[in-house]
């Protein structure tokens, strides 16, 4: 893949370009963020620098830097394979692509090449995007908040709105996103046992607190939404945004148990964990310590 910088000059010109006519609304703000979330050679501190450009117009003379500066870096035809392979990718993330957008994605790729007419494509092709990636909405006061929580809103909907999970309404939120994250790992092999729900669930009472009712409720929940299909990296964005770096390096740990509560930690397992570490900005290192914590004889994935 291609080296941090030039993913960091991608990104920036992708969020210029997306707000090319001055006016983006918060829906496709935040499609725009879940797009730029998913590159995972963007680190922490970058995340945390790509915000101000996420929130705001882009200025023209800005823009121009961008682009240039990014032009400058795809000097070779290696460097333009990288660039199309990025945006490729990306823009498969919710599973379509359209014929109409490859032509967008050829373009913008002989736009590279030749120096002029890369914002204007860029433009397009992440217009096509963010519209389609909204239409991806559930029913709700506020769809956004819905596709970014949907394990929250259904617990709150099972349970009633009254202090559903006795707990502050963002620590409440918080652990729900993490019992998707583990469900997610309980069924990267396309199957969740039960003794997996069951470490879901104990890993509910003993880090943030739940009582065993409603531990029980929070991971068949979660579980029913890993199954059915979620989001993983809206999911990690939310995780990610909600909790402190000591937070999310522990919480890899927690993956690791919940990974090793059934038949051994599996291959598509720790694959499933390495993606999340990766989406959580989690140091390459402290998830090496992570995986360690399980017995070697454990750990089929190595």
């Amino acid at each position: 893949m291609a080296d941090k910088d030039f993913v960091l000059t991608l990104a920036k010109v992708m969020i210029a370009a997306a707000w090319a006519d001055g006016d983006l609304e918060q829906g496709e703000i935040n499609a725009l963020k879940d797009l730029i979330f998913r590159l995972p050679e963007v680190g922490g501190d970058d995340w945390l620098h790509l915000q101000r450009y996420l929130e705001r117009p882009v200025e023209p003379p800005e823009a121009h830097r961008m682009i240039a500066e990014l032009q400058a870096r795809v000097s070779s035809e290696e460097e333009r394979l990288l660039a199309r392979q990025a945006l490729s990718e990306l823009m498969q993330a919710d599973g379509v692509f359209e014929a109409e957008e490859r032509e967008m994605l050829e373009e913008v790729q002989k736009a590279l090449s030749a120096g002029s007419g890369l914002f204007g494509g860029l433009s397009k092709l992440l217009g096509r995007w963010i519209g389609r990636r909204r239409e991806v909405v559930a029913e709700g006061p506020d769809p956004e908040d819905y596709l970014r929580n949907v394990i929250y809103h259904d617990v709150v909907a099972r349970m009633g709105e009254e202090n559903q999970l006795d707990l502050p309404p963002e620590q409440s939120r918080k652990l729900c996103l993490a019992a998707g994250l583990m469900a997610q790992v309980a069924h990267a092999d396309l199957d969740v046992s039960e003794t997996e729900k069951q470490a879901i669930s104990r890993a509910l009472r003993e880090h943030w607190g739940l009582n065993e009712g409603q531990a029980e409720l929070v991971a068949e929940i979660s579980c029913q939404k890993a199954t059915a299909g979620i989001d993983l990296a809206r999911l990690s964005r939310g995780f990610y945004e909600s909790t402190e770096r000591e937070e999310r390096e522990a919480f890899i740990v927690t993956l690791f148990a919940v990974a090793n509560s059934a038949n051994l930690t599996a291959n598509e397992e720790i694959d499933r964990i390495r993606q999340i570490s990766n989406y959580l900005r989690v140091p390459h290192q402290r998830y090496l310590e992570a995986k360690l914590t399980i017995p070697r004889d454990d750990r089929r994935g190595l």
